[in-house]
């Protein structure tokens, strides 16, 4: 189980198809993942811990590449490749390579994490020293802009062993790095007696200055005599619907060798209380003569392209007679990512609504502003506001570039992060006069611990208009030419009268 690995690799069965119970008794399908019957899809010996970013419509993998195949490990270093599938692969081209001899990573390169933030590739790897001191391994920072040509931090690492009485004071490696609004969060293994590795997690600004969590390690291995009670490690860490969920790889020591992989989640204002999947490991070997039958399955990555989620992972044969050494293999996910069942992570949603005329008049355009805000301390997941105008107002536009629609009053936001507000500007023509109401509620499908501010309205006031009287035409008498113009016009009344009675 560890990036160096000098053990005999392992085996273990897939969990497929299980079922669990819901802590309310809600039945709740477990995680079954199907293998990409091609596999391995990278075949190429010595290929393990993938990491996949997709740009655009092409996928890059990132791996750690090992010769020879089997070990003593003279070439540890960083390999790429690209594919429009995630299946078909590329040539391999090395990108990463160890540092100076004397260096901290001169002894060996391995990726852990890789991301496309802004513009740029992102990765954190394992640089591993010739010899200690200071230390054998920690963790450095590089930077590309094209995934091929990569520039090391120049202060690395960027995350070093712990204190000689820390549980990290040995080894720190295996980071996964996810950016979560304007902070970067990582999950990453540690030990201070290999190969018993745990997952610790640190948080930073920048992804360079990081900062351990207090209560490392996050999480530790399982029950005695269970599949993970002697080490976990390799965690690979999604943000999704209000959570972050883990994959990790773990193992069950001496007494059968096996590692595989579980699943946990944690809420996302959290990241250090993780909630093992019940129905764990996930994925596991193939049965005989499989490529994967015989040794290690773990080392994975996990995406969620376009709604269907995608593993690729590292897996070996050795126990049933393949080759030593890794290749690489693909797997989905059957079905969606459900929510899991545990734990609860509530978001307090809150709706404020203004207008900005509340005493308008009949014709006259106002504008009702809804502010949507996420006090958290979690995300909050398909987050909806419903604000249908009333009577006496007619619909002219909005803001939301069609999120909102006019014709249900259903304003869709999705997922709103903590301390996050989304505004949306509706302009109305006023039709009618007197009091009136328009009322916008809020939702989202995450536990609210405060339903209060919810609802909020705005109420406008339209006076009813005053008639206005036809004005009589003013005939002017103050002057001679005045008056005798109005005696003329009464003299011809007279006329037209008299001409009137004769007929």
């Amino acid at each position: 189980m560890s990036i160096d690995k000098n053990r005999a690799p392992i085996a273990v069965a897939v969990a497929c198809c299980l079922a669990l119970a819901a802590g309310t008794g809600a039945a709740w399908a477990a995680q079954s993942w199907t293998k990409y019957a091609g596999n391995p899809v990278v075949t190429e010996r010595g290929s393990y811990q993938p990491e996949v970013v997709k740009v655009g419509g092409t996928y890059h993998m990132f791996y750690t590449f090992r010769a020879p195949a089997g070990g003593p490990y003279t070439t540890i270093e960083v390999r790429h490749r690209t594919s429009a599938d995630g299946i078909t692969w590329s040539a391999a081209t090395t990108v990463l390579t160890p540092g100076a001899p004397g260096s901290w990573d001169d002894a060996g390169v391995y990726v852990d994490s890789v991301i496309f933030d802004g513009g740029v590739f992102k990765m954190w790897y394992t640089g591993r020293k010739t010899s200690p001191p200071p230390t054998q391994n920690a963790i450095g920072y590089a930077t590309s802009p094209d995934g091929v040509t990569w520039t090391k931090h120049a202060g690395n690492p960027v995350l070093t062993v712990g204190a000689p009485a820390d549980w990290d004071s040995q080894f720190v490696r295996e980071a996964a790095v996810v950016k979560l609004g304007g902070t970067y969060h990582m999950w990453y293994a540690g030990t201070s007696a290999w190969p018993a590795f745990r997952i610790g997690y640190a948080t930073s600004p920048d992804g360079v200055t990081w900062t351990k969590n207090a209560a490392n390690p996050v999480l530790g291995p399982g029950a005695l005599g269970s599949w993970e009670d002697a080490h976990v490690y390799g965690p690979q860490v999604v943000h999704y619907n209000g959570y972050f969920h883990m994959w990790y790889s773990a193992g069950d020591g001496a007494s059968n060798n096996t590692w595989v992989v579980g699943y946990a989640a944690s809420c996302d204002a959290d990241g250090v209380n993780w909630t093992r999947e019940a129905a764990n490991p996930v994925i596991g070997l193939g049965s005989a003569p499989a490529w994967d039958c015989g040794d290690s399955v773990d080392y994975n990555y996990v995406m969620n392209d376009g709604g269907t989620w995608k593993m690729w992972y590292s897996g070996a044969g050795f126990r049933c007679g393949h080759p030593s050494d890794y290749q690489l293999g693909y797997a989905t996910l059957d079905g969606g990512l459900e929510p899991p069942p545990f734990p609860v992570c509530p978001a307090d949603l809150q709706v404020v609504k203004t207008v900005n005329n509340p005493a308008p008049l009949v014709g006259q355009n106002i504008i009702f502003s809804i502010t949507v805000t996420n006090n958290g301390p979690n995300s909050a997941v398909n987050v909806v506001v419903n604000d249908v105008l009333p009577a006496g107002l007619a619909y002219v536009s909005d803001d939301s570039a069609g999120a909102y629609n006019p014709g249900t009053g259903v304003w869709t936001i999705g997922n709103l992060l903590p301390a996050t507000s989304v505004t949306l500007n509706i302009t109305a023509t006023v039709l009618t006069s007197g009091t009136i109401v328009n009322l916008a509620n809020v939702g989202s499908d995450t536990p609210d611990p405060d339903p209060d501010n919810n609802q909020d309205d705005a109420i406008i006031v339209v006076p009813t208009p005053t008639p206005t009287a036809t004005p009589m035409v003013a005939i002017p008498v103050t002057s001679n030419t005045g008056l005798l113009t109005f005696i003329g016009l009464l003299a011809l009344v007279g006329v037209v009268a008299l001409w009137r009675l004769r007929i």
